[in-house]
């Protein structure tokens, strides 16, 4: 008996030892888990969009951030600024200028730090001001007031727009597979692991998205492995009005252009930015 009894414990022993290893391990490097950065530079032509100049935004502790810009055709038209996700670089969602630039709207494109080929490393608080930079530099452009300045985030990049949509409420918000936080959707990944307690970069968009002045929009797939849709429906509930939310039957996390996003976001921009002028 004593001998089962010491077996049994040291199995115990050695089982927390290995989920202390595992915890420590996950919170060491959960910054390289959480990022999925494309460190290469990407090119506008190559992309599919040469009609997009190559500029540089300058982050407020000076990082040279690599971004695309696409003018709007006529200075009343409105300007989006995008916050992509989180795999990849802006090249992977140059596909999304042809609804800005079929709509006649402006467009900029931008990487975070760490991303296509910018210094730094990405974290919450430099992906803000990474945001910040995009901003002043779309205000910076002849024409653009923020009256018609929309922001639109995805996926990761929808916890960086509501975030400068917090601070500085544009004409509206666009958020595109958008999550409640970081843990919500860690603990989805890793339910063994105290989740909660351990993330550092949180992105906690369900606490702020009912203080943020400005309509909203958000759009979802049904079928999103990656971000439940019950977040997005979770977002819309604690929105203030104007708030409108479309959920795409059979849509993925990334495929929602697929199924009209675009053209609904722009016929929605259209429509919202129209009555703030006549208001």
């Amino acid at each position: 008996m004593t001998i089962l009894l010491n077996t049994i414990l040291w199995a115990l022993v050695a089982v927390l030892v290995m989920y202390a290893g595992a915890v420590a391990y996950m919170y060491l490097r959960q910054r390289a888990l959480l990022y999925a950065p494309t460190t290469t530079q990407p090119d506008p032509a190559a992309a599919g969009v040469p009609d997009m100049r190559v500029v540089t935004l300058t982050a407020e502790d000076g990082l040279a951030l690599n971004a695309w810009w696409l003018p709007p055709a006529a200075p009343e038209r409105p300007v989006v600024l995008y916050c992509h996700g989180n795999a990849g670089n802006l090249a992977d969602c140059a596909f999304k200028a042809a609804a800005c630039r079929e709509a006649g709207m402006g467009l900029l494109l931008f990487d975070y730090r760490g991303y296509g080929g910018n210094p730094g490393s990405p974290t919450e608080q430099g992906l803000y001001a990474d945001a910040r930079a995009a901003r002043r530099f779309v205000l910076a452009q002849e024409g653009v007031v923020e009256d018609r300045l929309v922001i639109h985030g995805e996926s990761l990049g929808s916890g960086v727009a509501a975030q400068l949509a917090l601070e500085h409420p544009p004409a509206a918000l666009v958020l595109e597979a958008a999550f409640v936080s970081i843990p919500a959707v860690g603990k989805r990944q890793y339910p063994w692991l105290p989740v909660h307690r351990l993330t550092r970069d949180r992105f906690e968009t369900l606490a702020k998205i009912g203080r943020i002045r400005c309509p909203v929009f958000l759009l979802h797939g049904e079928d999103d492995d990656l971000v439940p849709v019950e977040m997005a429906r979770a977002l819309y509930a604690k929105a203030s009005e104007p708030k409108r939310l479309h959920v795409y039957p059979g849509a993925l996390h990334a495929n929602l252009y697929d199924y009209g996003a675009g053209e609904r976001i722009a016929a929605w921009v259209d429509e919202v930015t129209r009555r703030r002028e006549s208001a």
